[in-house]
């Protein structure tokens, strides 16, 4: 859906004020517009994923492909104890990820 937006508005800032919310819309990865209209209107905007989340979700994707492999390998040679409980750890590595993408 294109919204025409065809009205112009200007807002007067101070420098330190500009560059705060310019520092908030870089955060979020949108412009200094759409984050003052987001906010003005009240829009939920969703907390930016800090570094550090995003390292630990790599590291648990790399984990969780590691499982996945060392299951596909248990059930190749037959170890299906083993398997049964490397998928339950997968699993719960699966959960931990959707509940960090939110």
């Amino acid at each position: 859906m294109n919204i025409n937006r065809n009205i112009r508005t200007t807002v007067r800032l101070s420098q330190d004020e500009y560059n705060t919310i310019k520092e908030k819309a870089d955060n979020y990865r949108i412009s200094v517009s759409t984050f003052m209209r987001n906010s003005s209107l009240e829009y939920h905007l969703n907390e930016p994923i800090s570094d550090e989340m995003k390292n630990a979700y790599r590291k648990l994707v790399g984990m969780s492909n590691n499982v996945n492999q060392i299951a596909k390998k248990c059930h190749v040679d037959g170890a299906i104890s083993m398997a049964t409980e490397v998928l339950q750890t997968l699993d719960d590595l699966n959960w931990a990820i959707k509940k960090l993408k939110g």
